[in-house]
């Protein structure tokens, strides 16, 4: 398949934009396409979460337009939703499900980051007992768990804040 898009300059926006329109949604024919374009579908969102970690450090997109807390993404899902009415239940049906995917597959690579207090850091705890042949003094790694959630907590109010500041 091919597309030709070409940008319209929105005054509203005083930017050029692109469109994007449901045009429908494909059946599979058998079960086995259905699981190939399933597993497809999570491949491209955990890709796409990776390339957004590698823009985000290369400073090729800011923090603040890159991160976005529960206002944020429930006010682009409702957004999303209103937009696909016009084009009936199916539509909102499959964004809804696009949605799902790509926060599930953000949100479970997020939680395998070698960070304290997530998933992550455990398993990098137990890789460093692994090499060291002994374990972690338990006081000391909850410790380091909890500056690691105290970080996060903070992490979690300054994109609270900033979602609140762009709704304003």
């Amino acid at each position: 398949r091919s597309v030709q898009v070409a940008p319209v300059y929105a005054q509203e926006y005083q930017s050029y934009m692109l469109g994007v329109q449901f045009l429908g949604y494909e059946k599979t024919r058998n079960p086995l396409e259905f699981v190939q374009a399933s597993l497809y579908e999570v491949g491209y969102c955990v890709r796409s979460t990776f390339d957004s970690f590698g823009m985000l450090f290369r400073r090729q997109v800011k923090m603040d337009e890159a991160v976005a807390g529960p206002v944020q993404i429930v006010t682009m899902v409702g957004e999303t939703v209103e937009e696909g009415r016009e084009e009936g239940p199916m539509a909102v049906l499959f964004v809804l499900s696009n949605w799902i995917l790509l926060l599930s597959a953000s949100l479970g690579i997020m939680n395998l980051l070698p960070i304290p207090a997530l998933d992550g850091g455990r398993l990098l705890f137990l890789f460093v007992e692994l090499l060291r042949g002994r374990p972690m003094d338990p006081e000391k790694e909850g410790m380091v768990h909890m500056a690691g959630m105290m970080l996060l907590m903070a992490f979690m109010v300054l994109v609270l804040f900033n979602d609140i500041r762009k709704l304003l």
